[in-house]
């Protein structure tokens, strides 16, 4: 956890979640792809881990009293299988908050008032529809077209409209976004944000609003000794187009 005042001077504050705050997790550096949100001056943190004794993942979450901790963690994920992974939540206007994850899969689920807790059924996005993902890249091993939507959801807001960044175009992936006029969809493929990561065959991103500017905060591969699994936190400012 670093923190800043004004984008330019870090300040590590240390590591306040691990996968030893989760007892259903596998307990070894097998924790990733994390998202922290506020909410009513408590602060929730989203990662994903493997299921300890298992091959496949699970979504948990931890919270605290203060973003630094310390953090205490549900005692079952919320969500768990093959590609669950990739957890991001939304806060929308009318109070209501979101999770969404999956990787070669797009699923989300409303959350309970403390944030803890899935609130109703899981629904399954068709990321099969060129045009609210983009056109195919490939095909999967058997035989059937590969969709662009990849991993690592990303949700935000900006002027009325709900913006959906993600992992696209299977392995190396870029960096894409989709927008709908509601949280739930239907979503319209925008193109692309960022081509591949340097040295890296994964990309994940996120972008966020810091007084008046906007950021891209991504990984790429590019520190000495770095690579696909050596990653190095990236942070771009990008001004928004009209469109």
């Amino acid at each position: 956890l670093y923190c800043t005042v004004d984008m330019v001077n870090w300040t590590y504050l240390g590591t306040p979640v691990t996968p030893k705050l989760f007892t259903w997790a596998k307990q070894d550096n097998d924790c990733w792809a994390s998202q922290c949100i506020e909410r009513n001056g408590k602060w929730y943190w989203y990662v994903t881990a493997t299921i300890k004794g298992q091959a496949y993942p699970g979504v948990g979450v931890a919270y605290a009293n203060n973003p630094a901790g310390p953090y205490k963690a549900q005692s079952k994920p919320l969500v768990q299988g093959w590609f669950v992974i990739d957890p991001t939540v939304f806060i929308d206007d009318d109070g209501q908050a979101y999770l969404f994850w999956g990787n070669n899969n797009l699923w989300y689920s409303k959350l309970s008032r403390n944030m803890i807790a899935l609130q109703g059924s899981t629904t399954k996005v068709n990321i099969t529809d060129e045009k609210a993902f983009g056109p195919y890249k490939g095909y999967n091993d058997d035989g059937s077209p590969k969709p662009n939507y990849e991993e690592a959801p990303w949700l935000y807001k900006r002027d009325g409209k709900y913006y959906l960044e993600y992992a696209a175009g299977g392995v190396p992936e870029h960096w894409a976004y989709s927008t709908a006029e509601k949280i739930t969809g239907p979503w319209t493929y925008q193109g692309k944000v960022m081509g591949q990561a340097k040295n890296s065959f994964t990309i994940h991103g996120g972008s966020v609003e810091f007084r008046g500017h906007h950021y891209m905060f991504y990984h790429n591969g590019k520190l000495p000794g770095g690579g696909g699994f050596k990653r190095a936190t990236c942070i771009e400012e990008f001004t928004p187009n009209e469109d």
